[in-house]
């Protein structure tokens, strides 16, 4: 998985980089206890976020028709530059945690169950885009002297680690609503066909 690649590259880097800067003038039990507090800090801020958005915001909130869960042609075009369709399933999916897997659409013919795809869709979107605007003030938690070979690295990490999933989703947005109406339609004749065959 190239995210936990990622992660466990950043978090042995940026430690291997701190103890380099602050060998001489610290000792590494110190070096070691201040950049745990700083994981432990950007870790906390992802946590956070993951808790207001996706359990403290009802689904409905989700479902709105908002700007803020609609990605247009040309942004979708953008991913596909990028390569998204190469890399998306190699981004850990996290829904296993809010038991709901959106790594596979299980009942494409089912409303219910899309509109419930399309909510965790966007409370996936809103905890990323949340980490990383709350990423930023993270930056200078920490005494200045530890602002550029730290906490901006791991600010940086943050938001890497934040932002190959919020593409996925908002590439997915577009799909998941024509998958909707698709869906409705279906479960309309299949209601229409049942009616005509009690009559």
């Amino acid at each position: 998985m190239i995210t936990i690649i990622i992660f466990l590259v950043s978090v042995v880097g940026i430690y291997a980089l701190n103890l380099l800067v602050f060998m001489d003038s610290m000792s590494i039990a110190d070096i070691s206890l201040v950049y745990a507090i700083a994981l432990v800090g950007i870790i906390a801020i992802n946590a956070i976020a993951a808790i207001v958005c996706a359990k403290l915001i009802p689904d409905k909130a989700y479902l709105k028709d908002n700007k803020l869960f609609t990605s247009s042609k040309k942004e979708c075009k953008f991913y596909e530059r990028i390569g998204i369709k190469k890399w998306k399933d190699r981004i850990l999916e996290l829904g296993k945690l809010n038991n709901f897997r959106k790594n596979k659409i299980d009942s494409p013919n089912d409303p219910e169950y899309v509109k419930k795809f399309i909510a965790e869709n966007n409370k996936g979107f809103m905890t990323h885009f949340v980490s990383i605007i709350l990423g930023i003030p993270f930056i200078f938690l920490l005494p200045i002297k530890f602002w550029l070979p730290m906490t901006l690295p791991l600010c940086i990490a943050s938001f890497i680690l934040n932002v190959m999933p919020l593409f996925i989703l908002r590439y997915n947005m577009p799909r998941l609503k024509v998958l909707l109406k698709y869906s409705e339609r279906s479960s309309k004749r299949k209601e229409l066909d049942v009616d005509t065959k009690s009559k």
